[in-house]
C-alpha cells in the first residue's frame, strides 16, 4: 500500500513536470502518454514517454543527499523524450525540478545545481550549460533548445556540428 500511495505520487508530480518542460521547450510531449514503470528496479531509463524508476524509498536509501532528488531523476528521463543527449537532458531536469521546487527560472534561487560553481573554468557539459543560462536567461535558452529539437541529439553522443551551430544561432 505504501509503493501504491508513492507511485501515486510520482505520477501526480510527472503531471505537474510535463507541462513546465512542454512551456519551456515550446511542444507537446512527443508521445501520447507517460509510463511509469514503478518499483525495485536499479537504474532509470527514459525516452519514448517510458520512465523505470525505482520506488523513492529504495532510492532514497541508496543515494546519498549531494545525487539526484528523487523527483529530479523522473524530470530528467521526461525530458529523455524531448532530447537524448545526458548533457542537455540534465539542463532540463535542473530547470524544471527547480521551477517547480523554487517557483523561479532564476538559478540563483534554485536549491539543486548538481554541484555547479558559476563561472569556474573547469565548468563543462550541464554545468557549461548553466553557465550560458546564466549569462542569456530563459528566453534566449529555451530559443536555443527549441531549435535543437529537431535535431534530435541522440542518446551517448556528442553533439554534432549542426546541433552546436543551431544552439549557438
Amino acid at each position: 500500500e505504501a509503493m501504491r500511495a508513492d507511485a501515486a505520487r510520482s505520477v501526480r508530480y510527472a503531471e505537474t513536470a510535463v507541462p513546465v518542460l512542454e512551456e519551456f521547450l515550446g511542444t507537446d510531449f512527443p508521445t501520447p502518454a507517460v509510463r511509469i514503470w514503478y518499483g525495485f528496479v536499479v537504474g532509470n531509463s527514459g525516452g519514448g514517454g517510458t520512465i523505470n524508476a525505482e520506488d523513492r524509498a529504495t532510492y532514497e536509501a541508496r543515494t546519498p543527499e549531494t545525487r539526484l532528488p528523487h523527483d529530479a531523476m523522473i524530470v530528467h528521463e521526461l525530458g529523455h523524450s524531448f532530447v537524448g543527449n545526458e548533457s542537455l537532458t540534465q539542463f532540463l531536469e535542473l530547470y524544471g525540478y527547480n521551477v517547480l521546487r523554487a517557483g523561479s527560472a532564476d538559478p540563483a534561487a534554485w536549491s539543486y545545481t548538481r554541484g555547479w560553481t558559476p563561472g569556474a573554468e573547469s565548468n563543462e557539459g550541464v554545468h557549461a550549460l548553466l553557465d550560458v543560462y546564466r549569462l542569456i536567461g530563459p528566453q534566449a535558452m529555451a530559443s536555443a533548445y527549441r531549435a535543437l529539437l529537431p535535431l534530435r541529439p541522440p542518446y551517448g553522443q556528442p553533439l554534432s556540428d549542426a546541433a552546436r551551430q543551431a544552439f549557438v544561432d
